[in-house]
């Protein structure tokens, strides 16, 4: 099934990992090898590797809500954490942002990335949405975590800068 020549993944993964590569290089369907057995959280990391190596972002963030859903562990945590962190802030969906960002914070509430979130997410609804929505995402946000640093500075710096109420911000 594999060619001896296939180039191993620049991502590692393993056999499955370099099975949903071979399959995508071949022109086979991710979908079909995915839905075989087992149903394993391997097989879906392995699937959602191959979509992104295809650059198929909407296969891949279909299938990576699905592995959000998962009992992640080890490194297949830490990795699914960083791809959420990265493809939130690379949406440029406001509604799938903002899903995007909610299940990763749900998922990895003590994840290092959490106050890079912030300070992203916020930053681009600053620029991007505007005051209004940023008051509205900031409300938001802080009913989840009303005592994170990195959430209530980047808020007041952003709710300064926009001219949001001064009394609201500080």
């Amino acid at each position: 099934f594999l060619s001896p020549n296939l180039p191993s993944p620049a991502w590692g993964g393993g056999a499955e990992a370099r099975a949903a590569f071979a399959i995508a290089l071949e022109g086979g369907e991710i979908e079909a090898w995915r839905a075989g057995n087992p149903r394993s959280v391997f097989r879906r990391l392995a699937a959602y590797r191959g979509f992104d190596a295809l650059h198929d972002d909407a296969k891949g963030r279909v299938l990576l809500l699905e592995l959000l859903q998962s009992d992640l562990e080890g490194e297949a945590r830490d990795e699914i954490a960083q791809e959420t962190f990265e493809a939130a802030l690379g949406e440029q969906d406001p509604v799938a942002r903002r899903r995007l960002a909610d299940a990763f914070l749900a998922k990895f509430p003590d994840s290092v990335y959490r106050h890079l979130l912030y300070q992203y997410h916020l930053s681009w609804v600053a620029r991007e949405r505007g005051a209004k929505e940023l008051r509205r995402e900031v409300r938001r946000l802080l009913k989840r975590d009303p005592d994170n640093r990195t959430l209530n500075f980047v808020a007041g710096y952003w709710s300064i800068d926009l001219g949001v109420d001064l009394d609201w911000a500080v």
